[in-house]
C-alpha cells in the first residue's frame, strides 16, 4: 500500500466546535477564573515554565500538599466560552460567530495567579460584551435579529486585539522571558516549540487542527 505521511492544517472553527470544547459559560468577569469551569486548581495560576511563567510552588505550600496531577492538567485543558448577544466576524477566518472560546486558565495567568497580557485582554473582551449586553434588545423582539447581525464595534475591536491579526513581537519567540501579547503569538510560539499545546491554543484562536493522510 502507498505510504502517506500525515499532515495538518488550521481551519476555521464554528460555534458548534466552540460549544463542544467548552466546559461552561462565562457569565461574569469572575467566571474567567471559575474552578467550576476551568478546574479546581484554576485559582492557583500556572505551574509551567516558558511563556506562561516559572513553576509555582506557592500554591503547594499554601495547600500543604501537592496539587493533584489531574488538577494541573485541567489548568491547561479545560476551556470555557463567552456567549455574546451579537455576532462578530473572526479577524483571521472571517467566520461569523456568537461564542468566544476562552483558553484554559494556565495560559492566562502568571506564576502568581495574576492575569498576564492575554488574560487582561480576555477581561477586556468580557467587559465590552457586558456593556453591549446592557443595551441588547430582548430575545424574540423585532429588533433582536437586527442587533444580532449589526454587531458591536467596541466588542469587535476587543476580540481582534485578543486574537491578533499579525505576529507582533514574533522575534521574541522562544525567549526565556517571552510573554505573548495575543493568542496568535501564543499559537506561533507553541508551533515553533513543537508543543503538545498546539491543539488547545488553536481552539482558543477559533481554529481547528485538521489532520490529513495516514501513517
Amino acid at each position: 500500500m502507498p505510504h502517506t505521511s500525515p499532515t495538518w492544517r488550521l481551519e476555521a472553527a464554528c460555534d458548534h466546535h466552540i460549544m463542544q470544547w467548552s466546559n461552561g459559560s462565562v457569565e461574569s468577569r469572575e467566571d474567567l477564573y471559575s474552578p467550576e469551569i476551568f478546574g479546581t486548581g484554576a485559582r492557583f495560576g500556572s505551574d509551567r515554565g516558558g511563556s506562561t511563567g516559572e513553576p509555582l510552588g506557592l500554591a503547594r505550600r499554601l495547600c500543604g500538599d501537592e496539587i493533584k496531577a489531574d488538577e494541573a492538567r485541567a489548568r491547561y485543558r479545560n476551556m470555557g466560552k463567552i456567549n455574546l448577544k451579537c455576532l462578530y466576524r473572526h479577524p483571521l477566518t472571517g467566520a461569523l460567530l456568537l461564542f468566544v472560546p476562552v483558553l484554559p486558565i494556565g495560559y492566562r495567568v502568571d506564576a502568581y495567579g495574576r492575569p498576564n497580557r492575554v488574560g487582561l485582554k480576555y477581561e477586556a473582551v468580557f467587559d465590552a460584551h457586558a456593556r453591549q449586553a446592557l443595551t441588547a434588545p430582548p430575545m424574540g423582539s423585532d429588533e433582536y435579529a437586527k442587533a444580532l447581525l449589526r454587531g458591536d464595534p467596541e466588542l469587535d475591536a476587543a476580540i481582534c486585539d485578543l486574537i491578533g491579526t499579525r505576529g507582533e513581537g514574533a522575534t521574541r519567540l522562544g525567549a526565556r522571558d517571552y510573554e505573548a501579547n495575543n493568542l496568535l503569538e501564543l499559537l506561533w510560539d507553541s508551533i515553533a516549540r513543537l508543543s503538545e499545546d498546539v491543539d488547545v491554543i488553536a481552539r482558543g484562536c477559533g481554529l481547528v487542527v485538521a489532520l490529513t493522510g495516514t501513517i
